[in-house]
């Protein structure tokens, strides 16, 4: 999602154009990445698609609205200092305006940070089991509901749709394996992916929330280029081999579906930006290209969302798309050694991320309600429980990832990278004398039909 976040620590103006960019490509291409197929499922994929372009460009638009504010406000503060965009609510809005970005802000960085927790117990979950299994010589496929297509094995929950399309024809060359589970022992009554996992997840991630400074894990930027290009490896990989497989004449649902509404809410979070814009702009060496590379960036993750959503969907082995899971790698039995070096990849990658989020959380709260980043340790203390909680009771009880993006897309990310930013320009518009009817139309347009999505994830399942 575009909320893998990275934290420069160069000086000022002191990247070129290709690290610009290749930095907000590999920030926005986080793990939004894993469900875009599933997304892209419930839109069909031609509608999809337009979507997700659509989506990519409206962000891109605003996230320039940001980068423009924050230079005129830049040029009435003193020389040196730093300004987000809550300085610059602020300054066209009011201390109300303050108070409610970095509020959005926080409660869209809450839903981040569930996301993080609900897919590194995910990850662990079936790294162990992978592990476990090897070590005790069991077949991995024993425990699960798999089909196998040649030698490639992939999962469905809807055994319905695994019976009906292994009876289709296309299937005719796959068998079908249906063992679930039935041990006892004490590793899978101990081991268990909703109600021991996401709290042994404690024992990694509490030592690490409560640092002072970002700096060691900013240095672990690097896994993020890695997860991501091996995972865009991984899947390419694996749809080469899997084919094919589409019928548009036997599901007409492959070219738009009513359930589109889940895509908008997941690509708001997909392409959110807003709040990280300015940390990556402010050292570029050569301002004038911003808006050139903000452009080519968009375009990139536009296009690497496309290219594995499009790919996955269409190569999933199984004609109707329904299985495809809102985490993709849900879909390959932890069995598989190229998916167990993926999970550890993303694995790793959270590891770091997860504490150096809640740090930007509590820079940005702890600034704007108490006047400094760390009033004590017991507000700090308060903060981290209060978010931990809710990571531990929504990766027990809704471990849903696309579920959670789509409706802290469609509620914050959309309220601080649309909503704000078009309230902003209308206001700075008409103090400088030129407000016209069309710029008014246009941005209360846009503020409508971020209200439309919001209500919209309420009328699909």
């Amino acid at each position: 999602m575009g909320s893998d976040m990275c934290l420069a620590d160069s000086a000022v103006g002191t990247q070129g154009s290709f690290v610009t960019i290749f930095s907000m490509w590999n920030t926005l291409m986080g793990t939004s990445l894993l469900a875009m197929p599933w997304a892209v499922a419930q839109a069909g994929i031609i509608l999809g698609v337009a979507f997700i372009l659509v989506i990519a460009a409206v962000n891109l638009y605003t996230v320039y609205l940001v980068t423009k504010f924050a230079e005129e406000t830049e040029s009435k503060v003193k020389v040196g200092e730093v300004v987000e965009f809550a300085d610059v609510c602020k300054a066209y809005l009011g201390r109300a305006g303050e108070v409610s970005s970095v509020f959005i802000s926080f409660l869209t960085m809450v839903g981040i940070v569930i996301v993080h927790w609900v897919l590194m117990s995910n990850l662990l979950y079936n790294i162990v089991h992978f592990v476990y299994s090897y070590i005790e010589g069991l077949h991995t496929d024993s425990y699960y509901n798999v089909t196998i297509h040649n030698d490639k094995y992939i999962q469905c929950t809807d055994e319905s749709l695994l019976h009906r399309d292994i009876q289709d024809s296309i299937w005719s060359n796959k068998t079908s394996v249906f063992t679930p589970s039935g041990d006892t022992d004490l590793f899978h009554k101990y081991w268990h992916l909703k109600k021991t996992v996401p709290f042994f997840l404690l024992c990694l991630l509490v030592p690490l929330i409560n640092f002072k400074s970002p700096t060691f894990f900013t240095k672990f930027n690097a896994l993020g280029i890695l997860s991501a290009f091996y995972l865009l490896g991984f899947i390419t990989y694996k749809t080469s081999r899997w084919g094919f497989h589409m019928n548009f004449n036997q599901v007409p649902g492959h070219y738009a579906r009513a359930s589109f509404p889940t895509l908008t809410g997941v690509g708001a979070m997909s392409f959110y930006f807003q709040s990280y814009i300015l940390s990556i702009m402010r050292h570029q060496k050569n301002p004038k290209n911003n808006v050139r590379d903000m452009t080519i960036a968009y375009i990139c993750v536009a296009l690497t969302y496309c290219y594995v959503a499009c790919v996955f969907y269409c190569s999933w082995p199984m004609i109707s798309k329904d299985c495809i899971d809102q985490n993709l790698l849900n879909n390959l039995i932890p069995g598989d050694p190229l998916a167990f070096v993926a999970r550890i990849f993303i694995f790793l990658q959270l590891i770091t991320v997860y504490p150096l989020t809640l740090y930007i959380m509590r820079v940005q709260l702890m600034k704007v309600v108490f006047g400094s980043i760390w009033p004590s340790w017991k507000h700090v203390a308060v903060m981290n429980i209060g978010v931990v909680g809710s990571c531990l009771i929504f990766a027990r009880f809704l471990p849903q990832i696309g579920t959670i993006i789509r409706y802290t897309g469609s509620f914050g990310a959309q309220s601080y990278g649309f909503i704000l930013p078009s309230i902003v320009y209308v206001k700075a518009e008409r103090k400088k004398g030129t407000l016209t009817f069309f710029k008014v139309l246009m941005h209360v347009l846009l503020v409508v039909v971020s209200f439309a999505n919001v209500v919209g994830q309420f009328f699909i399942k």
